[in-house]
């Protein structure tokens, strides 16, 4: 993140910069948050419609493009341990259903807690305002 981004906007300029997909950050759904004890990161994933299908590497990638489940390079990925959490995402999305997920992964096991949520509702209100309920 840069000084002054919310979450969802340096996500935003992230897969701008690495994908060259424009996102509208008020687009953005939540989706998981990994923990990778041993690489000392944390990874912050959303889920959003893409309106422009067009992709291209930025200077920070070397291969972008789009995958269907049949198409997708589960014994290529320059992280293995994401195997588990794209065929997570697939089985959601066939669904119709996603929750949102917690994960700590370390060299000798994988935890992952999942929330169900129901509608996901955005409230803007000027600071100091009372909240209605």
């Amino acid at each position: 993140m840069e000084c002054g981004e919310t979450l969802e906007e340096a996500a935003a300029r992230e897969i701008r910069e690495e994908a060259l997909i424009a996102v509208n950050p008020n687009a953005l759904v939540f989706y998981a948050l990994s923990s990778l004890r041993d690489m000392d990161q944390v990874y912050v994933s959303f889920r959003t419609e893409v309106q422009d299908l067009q992709v291209g590497c930025g200077p920070e990638c070397v291969e972008v493009r789009y995958f269907t489940e049949d198409e997708f390079p589960w014994n290529s990925l320059a992280y293995p341990e994401m195997v588990g959490f794209f065929r997570l995402y697939f089985r959601e999305r066939r669904a119709g259903e996603f929750s949102i997920h917690l994960t700590h992964l370390d060299a000798s096991e994988i935890v992952r807690s999942t929330y169900a949520i129901g509608e996901v509702k955005h409230v803007r209100q000027p600071r100091g305002a009372a909240r209605s309920t």
